[in-house]
């Protein structure tokens, strides 16, 4: 159930989620997504995915060397575009190595390190 009204002032929720194009017709998203558009405080926006150019500059920035070409043909071509499958396939900075058959696998894989958050509360007005 969504509420028409955001039930905590100064919270900004946020989600993300698959182009459309992406989503099978049938995909329990798609009718999320659907009635989510209809509430007048949810804004979408709509984010490219990343140019062959632009994983490039991902890659150097967690390695701290440019990549060659082989390492950003590889990497651009799994990560299809997605910064968080950079990020993971380029992992601790040695790139390339031991990579895993999939992308499911390597989400999977990481998915098993315990994960931590910390979620302040904005102070009542």
């Amino acid at each position: 159930m969504i509420s028409a009204r955001p039930t905590c002032p100064g919270c900004c929720p946020a989600a993300a989620a698959r182009s459309w194009p992406d989503l099978h017709r049938t995909h329990p998203l798609r009718s999320l997504l659907a009635e989510l558009s209809r509430v007048d405080w949810v804004t979408r926006m709509d984010i490219a995915r990343l140019t062959r150019q632009d994983t490039g500059r991902l890659v150097a920035q967690l390695t701290g060397r440019e990549p060659d070409e082989e390492l950003l043909t590889a990497v651009y071509r799994r990560a299809e575009g997605n910064p968080l499958f950079v990020e993971a396939l380029v992992g601790n900075g040695e790139p390339g190595t031991g990579l895993p058959e999939s992308l499911h696998d390597l989400l999977m894989a990481g998915s098993k390190a315990p994960m931590t958050c910390n979620i302040g509360r904005t102070p009542d007005p």
